[in-house]
C-alpha cells in the first residue's frame, strides 16, 4: 500500500532538537531518570536503542502516523523548561497501517522485531519519576508505543472505564500523584499519568485508535492531549479534608454523633475519648462546648484520665510515610489548631476546675513536668507554657487572687442592736447578717454536686456538702421563726404580731439585697401550719402595710408557671444575688429523671451530651452568681443570736399553737 514517512524539519544548531540528539549512544546507566521504557506485557521482544532527535522535535509540530508499517513508532511528550515556555503541543494520531517503509526509516526509541501480525495495539508509557521531583508546572511524560492489537475482552473493557471513572475522581481535586502512589501503586508503573482522564487511561487492545476510543463525546477523532496544571500549592489546589489521609476523628462516626442547632453543628453524644478529641476540634473554636464539658466531665470521667488525654492529644502527629507536601499542610491546618485548643483546654481547667486536682499532687507534679518538659521544647508555646508554670504555681501555693469580686469597695457602717433581744435588732442589719451566712454556703457550691442529684444521695454531706448545708438551713431557719413567734412572745397577740412583721420587714430587707433564698426561708417559716392558724394575729398583721408587703413576696415566690415572676425578677437584679436554690434543683431533678446517662449508637454505649450540656445551663447560672461576693461587717451579737436559734418538731409546734389561739 501506499505510505507516508513522517518528516521532520532539520534541527538547526543549539535547539531542543539538536539537544535531544545528544541522547544518542547513551547507554542504560547514562540515561536521564525522566524517561524510562515501563510497558504493559505485550508479549513481543524489544531490544534497546537509542531516541533520534528527530523524535524530540515532534512536540514543536504535529505528529501524524499514516497506515503502514510494522516496527514501533513512538510519540514522545517531554516536560523540559523549554516546552513549558512554548505552546501546549498537539498530536494528532490517525489508524496506521502495515507498511514497511514507514518501520524502515522511522526514528524509535525502543526497536523489536517485526511481528508476523499486521495488527497492533497502543500502551502509554510513563515517567516512574513522581510530580512531586518536577519543577512547578511540569507533568510525566508520556511515551506512546505501537504494539500488537489484539482482540479487546469484556474484563479489560470493566477495567478501562473503571480507571476512567478514578481518573476523573482524581482530578476533580487534582490531588498530587506522588501524594496517591502510596495508596495506588498502578500509579506509580506506568498505568496513570498526569493528563486530562478523557485523554489517556490504561490503554487495552481493540479495534479502533485508542485514543478515538478515549475520546471525550462529540469530539473528532483529532484528540489533542492536555497537561494537568500543578502550578500551585497543595493547600491551594484541594481542601484538606479531601486527602487520602486526612484524619476524620472530628467529623461524625458512630463514636460520635452530632446535632444541628441554629445552623451549627453540636455534640449529641459520644465516647470519653471522642468527647475529649473535640475540645481540640482544629476548624473552629467552640466555648460553649468547652464551657458544658468541663463543668459536667466529672459524671463520666476522672480528672486524671482527662489531662492525661488532654496531654497525648498535643502530642499530634501525622501519619507515618506522608508525603512532604501533606505534612506540611497537615502541620498547618490541623496539628498548630489542635495543640493551642489543648493549652487552652488545660488552662480552662486549671482555672475553673483547680479544686478537682489541689488535693492529688501526684496529678500535680504530673502536669507540671509536661508544661516544663514538652511544652517548654518548641519554640511556639514557650510563653504559654510559663503563663501555666505561674497560674499552677499560683494554686499550689494558694496565692492566687480572688476571682471573686465585692459589689462595693467598703463595707457599710453595722447597725448595732440596743440589746440582745430579738425585737431590738434593725431588720436591715439582720438581713445582712444572714445573708452572710446564706452566701458562705452558696459560693461554694461546686458542678459536681448539681449532676446525678447528689443532694438526695445518703453519702450527700460526702458528694454534695455545700447544697447540703443549704438544704439543711433551709429546713432549720422556717422551724426556728416558728419556735420563736409561739414561745417568746408570753401568749400575747400583740408580741407576736411585733415579731411576724418584724421577720416581715426582714424579709423585705432579703429582697433589696437580692437575698431571695433568705426571702423564701423567712416565707415557708411564716406559712407553716402551726403560724398561719393563728386568725386573730393575722387579723392584725394584715391591717398594717407588713400585710401588703407579705402578700406581695408570697406571690413573688410562687412556683406557678415554674416560677414565671420570679425568674423574670431575678434577669432584672444586678449581682451580688443569691438565688432561690430550690428552683434550680427542681430544674435538674427534671433533666436527671428526662434523660439517660448513656446511649447506644450502633453497639457503643455513648455518653449522652445532651443531658450534660442542659444541665451545664443551669450550673452555668448558679456559677454566674458566685462571682460576685457581699461586702458587710459581722456583728457578733446578731451571729451570735442566729447559732442559738433552735426549732422545735412540727408537733410540739402544733401544741403551742393551740395554747396560744384554741379552735373555736
Amino acid at each position: 500500500g501506499r505510505t507516508r514517512r513522517p518528516s521532520y524539519p532539520p534541527p538547526s544548531e543549539g535547539s531542543a532538537e539538536a539537544r535531544g540528539s545528544q541522547l544518542e549512544g547513551e547507554d542504560e546507566a547514562t540515561r536521564p531518570r525522566g524517561i524510562s521504557e515501563v510497558t504493559r506485557p505485550s508479549g513481543l521482544a524489544r531490544s534497546q536503542s537509542s531516541m533520534s532527535s528527530a523524535l524530540l522535535g515532534a512536540r514543536h509540530q504535529p505528529f501524524s502516523m499514516t497506515s503502514g508499517g510494522s516496527s514501533s513508532v513512538p510519540a514522545v511528550l517531554t516536560g523540559n523548561s523549554t516546552a513549558r515556555k512554548r505552546a501546549v503541543p498537539q498530536m494528532t494520531v490517525t489508524e496506521p497501517t502495515d507498511s514497511p517503509a514507514a518501520s524502515s526509516s522511522s526514528p524509535s526509541l525502543s526497536s523489536s522485531s517485526s511481528p508476523s501480525s499486521s495488527s497492533f495495539r497502543h500502551s502509554v508509557m510513563l515517567s516512574n519519576r513522581s510530580l512531586s521531583s518536577f519543577p512547578r508546572r511540569a507533568s510525566t511524560s508520556a511515551l506512546l508505543t505501537p504494539v500488537d492489537r489484539t482482540p479487546i475482552t469484556e474484563p479489560e473493557k470493566e477495567y478501562t472505564a473503571h480507571m476512567k471513572d478514578f481518573i476523573n475522581n482524581i482530578s476533580k481535586t487534582k490531588v498530587r500523584l506522588s501524594l496517591l502512589t502510596r495508596i495506588f501503586p498502578e500509579l506509580s508503573n506506568g498505568v496513570i499519568g498526569g493528563y486530562s482522564p478523557m485523554k489517556i487511561s490504561t490503554l487495552k487492545p481493540g479495534s479502533k485508535s485508542t485514543f478515538n476510543r478515549l475520546r471525550a463525546p462529540g469530539r473528532p477523532k483529532s484528540t489533542t492531549i492536555k497537561r494537568m496544571s500543578m502550578a500551585r500549592p497543595l493547600s491551594q489546589r484541594v481542601k484538606f479534608s479531601d486527602l487520602p489521609y486526612y484524619d476524620q476523628e472530628d467529623d461524625e462516626t458512630p463514636e460520635l454523633l452530632l446535632a444541628e442547632e441554629n445552623g451549627k453543628k453540636v455534640v449529641r453524644a459520644g465516647t470519653v475519648d471522642k468527647l475529649i478529641i473535640r475540645l481540640t476540634y482544629e476548624k473552629h473554636p467552640d466555648p460553649g462546648y468547652l464551657s458544658a464539658f468541663m463543668l459536667t466531665y466529672a459524671s463520666f470521667t476522672t480528672p486524671e484520665y482527662l489531662l492525661d488525654k488532654l496531654m497525648e492529644r498535643f502530642r499530634i502527629q501525622p501519619p507515618p510515610n506522608s508525603d512532604p507536601d501533606f505534612v506540611q499542610l497537615f502541620n498547618q491546618k490541623k496539628k498548630k489548631p489542635v495543640q493551642i485548643r489543648t493549652v487552652n483546654a488545660i488552662k480552662y481547667f486549671l482555672d475553673h476546675n483547680w479544686k478537682d486536682i489541689k488535693n492529688d499532687m501526684r496529678l500535680v507534679k504530673h502536669l507540671l513536668a509536661f508544661v516544663k518538659g514538652e511544652l517548654r521544647s518548641s519554640q511556639e508555646y514557650e510563653s504559654m507554657s510559663y503563663n501555666l508554670e505561674k497560674l499552677l504555681s499560683s494554686n499550689i501555693t494558694g496565692v492566687k487572687a480572688k476571682s471573686v469580686l465585692c459589689h462595693v469597695e467598703r463595707a457599710p457602717a453595722p447597725l448595732l442592736p440596743r440589746s440582745c433581744r430579738f425585737l431590738d435588732f434593725e431588720p436591715l442589719e439582720v438581713a445582712r447578717q444572714l445573708t452572710i451566712l446564706e452566701f458562705a454556703n452558696y459560693q461554694e457550691i461546686r458542678p459536681q454536686e448539681c449532676q446525678n442529684q447528689a443532694w438526695n444521695s445518703k453519702r450527700r454531706d460526702e458528694v454534695a456538702p455545700n447544697i447540703g448545708k443549704m438544704i439543711k438551713r433551709s429546713n432549720e431557719l422556717p422551724h426556728a421563726i416558728a419556735t420563736q413567734i409561739l414561745t417568746d412572745t408570753d401568749l400575747k397577740i400583740r408580741v407576736r404580731v411585733k415579731v411576724i412583721r418584724l421577720w416581715i420587714a426582714v424579709a423585705q430587707e432579703c429582697r433589696n439585697l437580692n437575698n431571695f433564698n433568705g426571702v423564701m426561708e423567712i416565707i415557708a417559716g411564716l406559712q407553716m401550719a402551726c403560724i398561719y392558724r393563728l386568725k386573730k394575729t393575722w387579723e392584725q398583721v394584715l391591717k398594717t402595710k407588713s400585710g401588703e408587703t407579705f402578700h406581695e413576696l408570697k406571690e413573688l415566690l410562687k412556683a406557678t408557671q415554674n416560677w414565671k415572676r420570679y425568674r423574670e425578677e431575678l434577669k432584672r437584679c444586678n449581682p451580688p444575688v443569691i438565688p432561690y436554690l430550690g428552683m434550680y434543683l427542681t430544674d435538674l431533678t427534671f433533666i436527671d429523671d428526662g434523660h439517660k446517662d448513656t446511649t447506644v449508637n450502633e453497639g457503643i454505649e455513648l455518653v449522652n451530651f445532651t443531658k450534660r450540656r442542659q444541665e451545664s445551663v443551669v450550673i452555668r447560672e448558679i456559677q454566674q452568681y458566685q462571682q460576685m461576693a457581699y461586702h458587710f461587717v459581722t456583728v457578733p451579737d446578731i451571729r451570735a443570736y442566729f447559732e442559738q436559734m433552735r426549732g422545735l418538731g412540727e408537733e410540739e409546734l402544733f401544741r403551742l399553737s393551740l395554747e396560744a389561739e384554741p379552735r373555736e
